[in-house]
């Protein structure tokens, strides 16, 4: 009868408007769980941050306070300490540019600008200037570069930057007297550019390509990485 089709209508109906709004309940669900993670992983980047900023200024602050102190400092000594303001200055001012850096990196609107480039020239470059930097006693690097390796289409300054931060990690955390290897090799067709050192390393799914993988405290530069 017609009751009964309309009655069985309604009851389709409602079915269907039931089975959409659980539909949109779990996908509101699921987008306010990501935002929370998002929240989450921008807080702790944000304490990665300030604990990264803290360390150098709260040194640099230090000696500053003893230079003004004693004034029975040799002038060894305050050149010491001044040498030492400096070095934390200067890893200030190069962790201000890491947060510009991957300010700029995670916007929307970034995009690679691809060119051909010489990985070769590139890390070759990155290497000598690193191992001129390196101090006696610290991280000794070697650069072994494969010279028949093709240029690749990349972007230049990205592949700069991620190589300069795997080999100041390398450098500053790969012990004592260890020695670090930046190398360029052609595998089945593919370029692949490695740094290797004998710090203790960690677990490869603590290093991620952006901050939504924070598990740990790993620093800005692997996180530009």
């Amino acid at each position: 009868s017609i009751t009964l089709l309309l009655l069985t209508s309604i009851i389709a109906l409602g079915a269907a408007i039931a089975v959409a709004i659980d539909r949109r309940t779990r996908r509101n669900r699921a987008q306010i769980d990501a935002l929370r993670g998002l929240d989450h992983d921008r807080r702790r980047l944000f304490e990665s941050i300030g604990h990264d900023l803290r360390t150098p200024l709260s040194a640099a602050c230090g000696y500053l306070e003893m230079l003004e102190r004693d004034d029975g400092l040799s002038k060894d000594m305050r050149r010491d300490y001044l040498s030492t303001v400096r070095a934390h200055c200067l890893r200030l001012a190069r962790l201000v540019s890491q947060i510009f850096r991957l300010a700029r990196l995670e916007s929307p609107g970034m995009l690679p600008v691809l060119e051909p480039v010489s990985v070769c020239d590139l890390a070759r470059d990155i290497g000598a200037r690193f191992a001129r930097d390196t101090r006696p006693g610290a991280t000794r690097l070697l650069v072994d570069i494969e010279p028949s390796a093709p240029l690749v289409l990349a972007d230049c300054e990205l592949i700069e930057t991620a190589i300069e931060n795997l080999l100041d990690n390398a450098l500053r955390h790969g012990g004592q007297e260890s020695t670090s290897r930046l190398s360029v090799e052609l595998l089945q067709a593919e370029v692949v550019v490695s740094v290797r050192d004998n710090g203790l390393g960690f677990a490869p799914q603590a290093a991620c390509a952006s901050t939504g993988g924070l598990q740990h405290r790993r620093g800005l530069g692997l996180i530009i990485v």
